[in-house]
């Protein structure tokens, strides 16, 4: 198996003949150890880094003991990586050919997968998204040509949401905004206004009449939004006060 996987390693070299920095996720190392083994094999100086999901990660811990490490709950988006162990085969070979295993966290998973949809319009899984994560987060510092490894695109449609959803509101572009009003008729209008005139849509909203100390004739807009950019929400924010409106909470959504 981890030679059938090192062809990919191959396929790569004839492709991108001298690449500085090669990134590959890491669940039970096979693929790693095929692609490090066949960059060996064509005596290539290329850089090889693994990554493995925060929570699911046995590779680092491995390294440092000098031996495999078992992970008993592996809880990460990136299932296709959360394997729980090296075998003994992947760890020698990645203690030997590897040069250095970075872990990366689910948001920065979430965040890879939905920069990869948008920038190159590819819909992978979060195994692979995990090679580039280190590279959006700064978590790897690398020059040169970089290639991350895409291993798969097995993601279903509810989980890809669910992963669309955390990175969106990483962004804060998906936020929850309470702001207090004066309970009178054509506030909202004004509100969705404003809302409008920052590119901004409203997926809900309701009226908040019944907290706790709001005083009678007041009441809290709760609305949850969708915005272009998180500098959007700092503009709306300063546009509803300067409107005489006070905000009281802006969060995730």
């Amino acid at each position: 198996m981890i030679a059938g996987q090192g062809t990919l390693g191959l396929e790569l070299l004839e492709q991108v003949p001298d690449p500085d920095t090669v990134v590959v996720p890491i669940g039970g190392g096979g693929l790693i150890s095929g692609v490090a083994t066949a960059m060996q094999a064509a005596e290539s100086d290329v850089r090889v880094v693994g990554v493995q999901a925060e929570d699911a990660a046995t590779a680092p811990q491995s390294l440092r003991k000098g031996e495999p490490v078992e992970n008993e709950n592996p809880n990460t988006i990136a299932d296709g990586i959360a394997t729980g162990s090296l075998s003994d085969q992947t760890f020698e070979i990645i203690q030997d050919r590897v040069d250095e295993v970075v872990t990366v966290d689910d948001t920065e998973i979430a965040n890879a997968t939905l920069w990869l949809l948008e920038r190159t319009k590819q819909m992978v899984e979060g195994a692979a998204a995990a090679s580039v994560a280190p590279l959006l987060s700064g978590e790897l510092d690398v020059d040169g040509t970089v290639v991350p490894l895409l291993c798969g695109g097995n993601i279903d449609i509810a989980t890809l949401q669910d992963v669309l959803t955390r990175a969106l509101v990483d962004r804060r572009q998906f936020v929850t905004i309470r702001i207090r009003i004066d309970d009178r008729p054509g506030v909202l209008g004004e509100l969705a206004s404003l809302f409008g005139k920052h590119d901004t849509n409203i997926r809900d909203v309701r009226h908040d009449r019944s907290e706790q100390g709001l005083p009678v004739g007041e009441a809290d807009i709760v609305a949850r939004l969708t915005t272009p950019s998180e500098a959007a929400i700092e503009r709306i924010v300063e546009d509803i006060e300067n409107a005489g409106y006070t905000v009281r909470d802006v969060g995730p959504s």
